[in-house]
């Protein structure tokens, strides 16, 4: 796996699919995954992304955690040699 990108969310069901499409978009040849640490969101932003982005890892906090801890999860369960 040569990159891992950790998106964070809370409440970004309006805003997370075009992130996603985005990361998909400029992967290239790349062996890439893609982890969604969502922060305990109210607004179904988990739910979209497994409908919408079936090969995306959606990890469920349970608790709005913060930004940093989100993003310590999101590395720590990572695979890639580099981290976005």
């Amino acid at each position: 796996m040569d990159l891992s990108a950790v998106v964070v969310t809370y409440n970004s069901r309006d805003h997370v699919a075009e992130c996603l499409a985005s990361l998909e978009r400029a992967r290239g040849a790349l062996a890439m995954e893609t982890l969604v640490v969502d922060n305990a969101s109210a607004d179904g932003t988990p739910g979209l992304v497994r409908e919408r982005f079936p090969g995306v890892r959606v990890i469920e906090t349970g608790d709005n955690l913060g930004y940093a801890k989100a993003v310590n999860r999101g590395v720590h369960e990572s695979a890639g040699e580099f981290v976005l």
